[in-house]
């Protein structure tokens, strides 16, 4: 018992000595990624053209399609048959 006792204490304090170390090992390897600085005070934007330069092309046009609605001529005949079910 007292051996069992003293192997568990033993991998304890080996796990806690290992890991402490691996811990303060870690903040050395770590650094901060370097900063990008971006300088727009030297550019100028002048623009007087509110369209872009070049011809305008509308597309191919529109086509023409038959309706897909089709009108029922015997609605009112459906609908006086319908009431005459209730």
């Amino acid at each position: 018992m007292r051996r069992l006792l003293a192997i568990a204490l033993g991998s304890i304090v080996l796990t806690l000595a290992l890991a402490g170390s691996a811990l303060a090992a870690e903040p050395e390897s770590r650094k901060a990624p370097p900063v990008t600085k971006y300088d727009f005070d030297e550019d100028h934007v002048i623009g007087d053209v509110l369209v872009p330069e070049g011809d305008y092309f509308d597309g191919k046009g529109s086509s023409k399609h038959s309706s897909l609605i089709r009108v029922r001529t015997q609605f009112v005949a459906e609908l006086f048959r319908s009431v005459n079910d209730i």
